[in-house]
């Protein structure tokens, strides 16, 4: 395996991944709360009450997406991307972990991204 070019992708969607899951995402997303517990803010209850939450979680996961296929030229690991930051987020909202091993996740992710990208 070329590890030069392999490094270089996985900055591209480290890059990326820090731009679209930290800059670009909502705080509604961010603030993970308004599962388990609706009432921590009204602008959460809210948010959760009106069922808006799938859109956005599915924003997000589309900019995750577009950021990998444009670091890695690949439709095909966007598209995976996509769904993979879905889920994971998904599970995070719902606090089945926290926000640490939320972005180990992402970060495994990356690491697969890069490695197929490579090869």
């Amino acid at each position: 395996m070329d590890w030069v070019l392999f490094s270089c992708n996985l900055w591209k969607l480290c890059v990326a991944h820090a731009v679209t899951d930290c800059f670009l995402q909502d705080p509604k997303l961010f603030s993970v709360g308004f599962f388990k517990n609706p009432y921590n803010c009204e602008a959460n209850k809210t948010f959760r009450e009106a069922g808006h939450w799938p859109y956005w979680l599915l924003a997000h996961g589309l900019m995750n997406g577009l950021g990998v296929a444009i670091a890695t030229s690949s439709s095909g690991l966007g598209i995976a991307e996509t769904l993979a930051h879905i889920f994971i987020d998904y599970g995070k909202m719902q606090k089945w972990y926290n926000v640490h091993m939320d972005q180990a996740f992402h970060l495994l992710c990356k690491l697969g991204w890069a490695y197929v990208a490579t090869t």
